[in-house]
């Protein structure tokens, strides 16, 4: 005789009546059909089951998840905030400075808006290669021909 699947709702009932203790394991496994020790791998993994949902801590309707997720919020607006005002402080500082910051293609490349021997605007990138103070990359005005250096700091 080889093994036999059991429905889902003989398990439940052998689960209900096996917690409910309404008789004898040994019983309840007679009357449903199935072997005495099924009844205890199962109740064995519904408890591992409830305790997995349990220990994740799932409030209900009103709990705290409302709350963190409205403090989650929160802070994302904050931040939305902080960005445009230090995007607005970039731009200015591009304007003021002849170099501009090009968030484009690399984060934290800085790149000239201008050749500092001609005044063209169309700068190449041309390699880098590093020093002490960090790498330095390499530029290749398109007009002149003349290289520009410049020195990235961080990491």
């Amino acid at each position: 005789m080889g093994y036999q699947p059991v429905s889902v709702d003989t398990k439940l009932e052998a689960l209900r009546q096996f917690w409910g203790r309404t008789a004898p394991v040994t019983e309840i496994a007679k009357r449903l059909g199935v072997s005495r020790d099924s009844i205890y791998t199962w109740a064995h993994m519904a408890e591992q089951v409830m305790r997995e949902h349990f220990a994740r801590g799932h409030p209900g309707p009103g709990g705290r998840r409302t709350d963190a997720v409205a403090k989650l919020e929160e802070e994302n607006a904050r931040l939305r905030e902080k960005v445009a005002v230090l995007s607005e402080q970039l731009t200015a500082l591009s304007q003021v400075s002849h170099l501009t910051v090009d968030v484009s293609r690399q984060p934290g490349l800085v790149r000239p808006a201008a050749c500092p021997h001609c005044g063209a605007e169309k700068v190449w990138r041309n390699g880098r290669y590093l020093t002490r103070e960090g790498p330095v990359q390499r530029f290749l005005c398109r007009e002149c021909r003349r290289s520009v250096f410049v020195v990235k700091r961080g990491p």
